[in-house]
């Protein structure tokens, strides 16, 4: 591999010590702190989504879109079964109480996620109700 040759001045007190500490050149050192910088740099980068290709997004959307059709025919599967086989009132209490319990855990989730912020009720419950 052939490398890029950069040539720039820097206080020799600031590269000598460490260098001779850690039986490096010069050269050596400011290439390995460049090159730990890239890749810390690109890791958070890829973590946080911005180094996500249009055809890995593409992929994300798709998982995300299945992963929604799956919970709700998994909701729909349930929701058939109680009613047929639990009492009507029996199952508006069992389904208040997951109301709340579902409203209150995407609050928490949303409240996690940076720049986000939701109150109980605000996610997840389109019926407003």
């Amino acid at each position: 591999m052939e490398y890029l040759k950069f040539s720039f001045r820097i206080a020799p007190e600031i590269l000598e010590e460490e260098a001779t500490s850690r039986e490096l050149t010069a050269s050596e050192l400011v290439r390995e702190i460049v090159t730990i910088h890239y890749e810390t740099s690109a890791a958070g980068r890829a973590g946080s989504g911005e180094l996500m290709s249009a055809e890995t997004a593409g992929d994300a959307e798709r998982r995300f879109q299945q992963l929604v059709f799956e919970i709700g025919k998994t909701r729909s599967a349930v929701l058939r079964i109680g009613l047929q086989a639990i009492p009507e009132e029996v199952m508006e209490q069992i389904l208040a109480a997951a109301t709340s319990d579902a409203k209150g855990y995407a609050a928490r989730v949303a409240a996690s996620m940076k720049g986000l912020t939701a109150e109980p009720g605000e996610q997840g419950d389109a019926s407003r109700s």
